[in-house]
């Protein structure tokens, strides 16, 4: 399924991460993690602890898992790719494609009954790299005071957070604005 860059969070995000990462990214389904959580066990085992097993099987859900040379499914792997909540992996994805946060706006939160309270959400936006422009910034009294650092407003990608934010930048920057995303994830 296509979904915007904008738009990805949660494992969406991080498979469009680490495809834009170079990693060999798919999805593993609730089905196959079943079999594989009850290779080896008996029928008596099986039978003895159904109830437990209904209830792990209901919270399964497609994940995705890292495809190794061999072809096989490992989630395991990917259950550590945390791009989007993690700053020690998102940091220096952000470091190494000169990626700029910024707090941009707030966003007011209506209440439960949709009236407008005094609450506001922080947006964030990042842009991977900065345009310089040849115009001097000049002061309230016309006085030069710098170099100006120009960004378009459509290059701004924004998030909730400052790595989600940061995250679906790079995977713009690398995927374009717009990327298939296995239906299980979206």
């Amino acid at each position: 399924m296509k979904i915007k860059t904008s738009e990805l969070s949660g494992p969406a995000l991080r498979y469009a991460v680490a495809k834009a990462e170079g990693h060999n990214v798919g999805i593993i389904s609730a089905e196959q993690q079943w079999l594989r959580f009850t290779d080896g066990a008996t029928p008596d085992e099986l039978e003895k602890h159904a109830a437990v097993h209904a209830e792990i099987r209901a919270g399964m859900k497609d994940s995705i898992c890292r495809i190794d040379p061999d072809g096989y499914k490992d989630q395991h792997a990917a259950k550590t790719w945390c791009y989007d909540t993690n700053w020690t992996q998102g940091g220096p994805i952000i470091e190494r494609e000169n990626i700029t946060l910024i707090r941009v706006e707030d966003k007011s939160i209506p209440d439960a009954k949709g009236f407008w309270q005094d609450k506001h959400e922080p947006v964030w936006g990042a842009v991977v790299g900065t345009r310089h422009s040849d115009d001097e910034s000049h002061n309230g009294y016309g006085d030069p005071c710098g170099t100006v650092y120009a960004v378009a407003a459509e290059d701004v990608v924004t998030g909730p957070t400052p790595l989600i934010a940061a995250m679906r930048c790079y995977v713009a920057s690398k995927l374009g604005d717009e990327i298939n995303v296995p239906e299980g994830l979206a």
